[in-house]
């Protein structure tokens, strides 16, 4: 694969339309599981030097080669998210205790956050505008970032708030079973498999689980895995499997 590669010279490079870490109110804490997930449907328009273009493609093009090494060798489950999150932390997020702000004092947990985000949403955007060359580097491109996607949103999803935050952040509406229709097809949403070990979830934790009624069109991997129950049409998801809908949306988004 080949990386990004440009001249060193400090002359700033507007990157386009849009906005990157607007300031706003600190309603999250650094350690939000939401922070680094992104449809990247708007253009950053903070400045980089090209020392900073070059650097933080290179950073992403790490992240996205070491996925691409794990698939290679199998590497599955813990290993897997252990592995990708070390060289995530190692070259997409700033280090919070040694970060310094433009003024030279300590960077405080919101601008770490939006530091995070400046660096993954531009790296982002130069990996995507250098592997549309080819078709054979743009599927490559999209293989990767959606698996990067994957990975955070199943993080994500190890806690509805979170999930549910994201999901209304991005625009996405899910038609939620009402508490009604979910008495009545308490037997069956039993047998599906929602909890975070692929096990069916248990009477007690049925009490609060969420469920969505989904088209059957936009579930076919979860039907096909008997992870989501089938009536009339629609699948009944439950939330934290709702994880391949909206990485199919995702996908479709950067296509």
């Amino acid at each position: 694969m080949q990386a990004v590669g440009v001249a060193r010279r400090p002359n700033p490079v507007g990157l386009g339309s849009g906005r990157i870490g607007a300031s706003g109110p600190d309603t999250t804490t650094q350690t939000s599981l939401t922070d680094d997930l992104d449809f990247y449907s708007d253009l950053p328009s903070k400045e980089l030097s090209l020392d900073e273009f070059e650097e933080l493609a290179l950073a992403r093009l790490k992240v996205l080669r070491k996925i691409e090494e794990l698939k290679t060798r199998n590497v599955t489950g813990e290993a897997y998210r252990m592995q990708l999150d070390k060289t995530i932390k190692a070259n997409l997020m700033v280090d919070a205790a040694t970060a310094t702000s433009a003024s030279g004092g300590k960077m405080s947990p919101k601008q770490v956050r939006n530091k995070n985000k400046h660096q993954d949403i531009a790296s982002h955007f130069i990996l995507r505008a250098a592997y549309c060359r080819t078709e054979d580097l743009r599927r490559w491109f999209l293989t990767q970032e959606c698996s990067l996607f994957q990975h955070r949103l199943e993080k994500a999803s190890k806690s509805s708030g979170a999930l549910q935050s994201f999901l209304h952040r991005a625009g996405l509406k899910f038609d939620r079973v009402s508490d009604t229709e979910k008495d009545r097809l308490r037997q069956q949403l039993l047998s599906v498999p929602g909890g975070p070990g692929g096990e069916a979830v248990s009477p007690a934790e049925f009490v609060t689980e969420i469920y969505y009624r989904v088209p059957f069109v936009q579930a076919l991997d979860l039907i096909a895995n008997r992870q989501a129950y089938v009536e009339a049409g629609y699948a009944y998801v439950p939330l934290r499997r709702i994880v391949s809908i909206v990485k199919a949306k995702f996908r479709m988004a950067l296509s």
